[in-house]
């Protein structure tokens, strides 16, 4: 079982990706074109191999910026950069979760961290690594089956002077690796090829009523998108 310390490397070469803000996401069986034709994205003509490119490619439009690669397996790897959230937006995910398609979900910006775990349409947990005390940080179908995860990726002296501001971004990568079994090595995200996309409707207005509808619905998209 992987743990915070397996994801050191993440401090070098992607120091500025990591501290600016970054959003992983893993969906299950489904293909790069196939994810962003349910996301309704705009696919780009070319391709780059890695996050460097990536990033040297990034837009300066208002719209939403992604990668997607297909990695081996079952597990297709969304990333995007500059604080982008497309992966914690439940407007977008949950219509692709309801079709069945199992979704983890990470993202962490200035200071903050979070991760979003669906499967069988559901969203199972959510939850917030900066206010982990409280109980407000946990929401989702069953949270606490999270729990368990969460505890077996973060060192056991967490509260004794570890840099939690490198530790919670390992911690989470880590996490969604236990989830889903796919090791997001370096040279996974330096060498992949990634599909490009730009994704119009991340935020509407209705997303806030959204998330409402996903919660009276017990956390289950399938209610909403049948």
């Amino acid at each position: 079982m992987a743990d915070f310390s397996d994801y050191q490397f993440l401090r070098e070469p992607f120091e500025g990706w990591i501290l600016n803000g970054y959003c992983v996401t893993l969906v299950a069986d489904t293909s790069a074109e196939e994810f962003l034709r349910l996301v309704d994205a705009e696919i780009w003509p070319d391709r780059v191999r890695g996050y460097e490119e990536m990033n040297l490619a990034w837009p300066s439009t208002s719209d939403h910026y992604v990668g997607v690669a297909d990695l081996p397996g079952r597990w297709t790897l969304v990333i995007e950069t500059a604080a982008g959230h497309m992966g914690i937006s439940e407007y977008v995910l949950g219509p692709v979760a309801a079709k069945k398609h199992d979704i983890v979900s990470i993202y962490g910006a200035e200071g903050s961290g979070r991760i979003d775990w669906w499967t069988d349409g559901i969203l199972v947990a959510h939850m917030d690594v900066s206010y982990l005390e409280y109980d407000s940080a946990w929401s989702g179908a069953d949270p606490r089956r999270f729990e368990d995860v969460w505890n077996a990726v973060v060192p056991a002296d967490l509260d004794d002077g570890v840099d939690s501001g490198w530790v919670f971004p390992q911690a989470l990568f880590a996490a969604a690796e236990n989830i889903t079994g796919t090791h997001l090595s370096q040279e996974v995200l330096a060498s992949s090829e990634f599909t490009l996309a730009t994704v119009r409707a991340i935020l509407p207005p209705a997303a806030g009523e959204y998330t409402r509808r996903l919660r009276d619905a017990g956390w289950d998209a399938r209610t909403l998108h049948p």
